[in-house]
């Protein structure tokens, strides 16, 4: 003999993901990237979930959350920019991706340098020059 509270089952939580984004696309090495997707519970009980944040297809951080039904927030993840390129990003069956530029070599900060080093040896060699100059002339 069956009722229907013999064949209705336990009601699940079921997550889905969408909006992706990722902000900025380009950063310079050593900079952090702000990841954010929203995950809705589209089941019909409350539930918790771990979201995985997957770079270049390695997991990079995972975040529990716990949604009631019907219910919508948005996870964000923060990264560092270490590894210069072009990564991809997987979050809930979402992918996306970031790019690291290396910096530029400092040609400004080289100048002063290479500049000041100039100007110190200069400054060395007219005055060794003058003492040798003078104690020649001296010696005349």
């Amino acid at each position: 003999h069956f009722t229907v509270f013999a064949i209705v089952g336990r009601e699940e939580a079921a997550f889905h993901f969408a909006n992706l984004s990722i902000s900025p696309t380009t950063v310079d090495r050593g900079e952090s990237v702000a990841i954010t997707v929203e995950v809705t519970n589209t089941g019909g009980v409350e539930e918790s979930c771990t979201i995985t944040l997957l770079i270049d297809g390695v997991e990079e951080a995972t975040q529990e959350l716990t949604l009631g039904p019907g219910a919508t927030d948005t996870v964000t993840f923060t990264v560092t920019g270490d590894k210069a390129g072009t990564h991809g990003v997987m979050v809930g069956g979402l992918s996306d991706s970031f790019t690291v530029t290396a910096p530029s070599f400092p040609w400004t900060l080289a100048g002063g340098i290479i500049g000041g080093t100039l100007s110190a040896f200069t400054v060395a060699a007219i005055s060794i020059y003058l003492v040798v100059f003078r104690k020649r002339r001296a010696a005349t």
